[in-house]
């Protein structure tokens, strides 16, 4: 049994602290994760991902999850656990999301159905585009599937809710 009783560390621009993680290694594979982190930079958490840097600002979570298994696949399918989430992000413009939209504006001139999407997601994205926005929340993991009924998303003129 490997237990962490202090273990931090400086990563996405903020810092991480595993302390009390609890790993067992004889038999199946257990773990026991309590981890806390602090002002990870939003943008660089995004950045590879099919967002792009499209994200700025700081993002927190803490956590306390269990799971066993003999494979990398069975601990994400056994991973439960709770969390909360918290920051402070600011939705970026960029030349490639400006193409985008407006290459869908062109499909939406020619169908009918797909201008009606373009029209909301535009609505939506602009009402967070360059804004300071709040991300709080909390979360359930059950068998590696994460859910939450309170994430939300939100800046003094507009606020997306997330269930599920």
């Amino acid at each position: 049994m490997l237990t962490i009783e202090r273990m931090t560390g400086n990563v996405y621009g903020g810092s991480i602290d595993l302390a009390g993680t609890r790993i067992t290694g004889r038999g199946t594979p257990t773990a026991r994760i309590r981890a806390i982190a602090n002002n990870l930079d939003s943008s660089e958490l995004m950045t590879g991902g099919m967002l792009g840097a499209t994200f700025d600002g700081p993002v927190s979570f803490t956590g306390n999850f269990d799971t066993q298994g003999a494979s990398m696949a069975e601990l994400m399918n056994q991973l439960d656990g709770t969390g909360n989430v918290d920051g402070s992000i600011q939705v970026l413009t960029s030349t490639q999301q400006a193409i985008g939209s407006a290459l869908l504006g062109i499909l939406g001139q020619q169908v009918e159905q797909v201008r009606g999407i373009t029209d909301v997601m535009n609505a939506v994205f602009s009402a967070f585009t360059g804004k300071a926005n709040s991300l709080t929340g909390d979360f359930i993991v059950t068998d590696g599937v994460m859910q939450t009924d309170n994430t939300r998303f939100a800046n003094d003129a507009a606020s997306l809710l997330a269930q599920g």
